[in-house]
């Protein structure tokens, strides 16, 4: 089989595609609605696309949350609550994450990473960080964000110190 990856961020880490994408059977993206009429165009000439979850959650834009409607020919993801947003799925994992346990209990310390997007985002990511703190306070936690304005944080001021990024 011959493939080709779209990569994002470098968070493909399964090796690179032997081929072009003119050449591949399979071609894999990290979105499938952003590039609706490129998915569109392979499918029709034959080729499969898939779409692989490329961070934490990103799979939530087929959710209640962005509500985007699946193209692709199936979906790889990095977990079960997020294989459960899109059809033809297949949980993962990725390579990225399989060693993040053990760093976290040598380390003692978590980053959170914010979501970041086209639309204000400031209450989810702020959801999230605050519930993963209270979950796991036995780490010392650090926030990095975007510099993208829809992606801020509400947080108290003696975590300020703390977020690398812009608020």
């Amino acid at each position: 089989m011959n493939y080709a990856v779209m990569d994002h961020h470098n968070f493909w880490q399964r090796g690179e595609g032997a081929s072009s994408i003119a050449d591949a059977d399979v071609v894999f993206m990290w979105n499938d609605f952003c590039f609706e009429a490129q998915v569109r165009a392979m499918q029709a000439i034959g080729k499969k696309v898939i779409v692989y979850e490329h961070g934490f959650g990103a799979l939530n834009d087929y959710s209640e949350l962005n509500n985007h409607a699946p193209l692709a020919d199936g979906y790889l993801a990095l977990g079960e609550i997020t294989a459960k947003f899109v059809p033809n799925s297949l949980v993962v994992g990725n390579p990225v994450y399989d060693d993040l346990k053990e760093k976290k209990e040598q380390t003692g310390k978590a980053l959170y990473v914010g979501l970041h997007w086209v639309r204000d985002v400031s209450g989810y990511n702020t959801r999230n960080y605050k519930e993963l703190k209270e979950t796991y306070d036995e780490y010392e936690w650090n926030i990095r964000k975007t510099t993208l304005g829809n992606s801020r944080f509400r947080v108290k001021h003696k975590d300020l110190q703390r977020i690398k990024g812009n608020l």
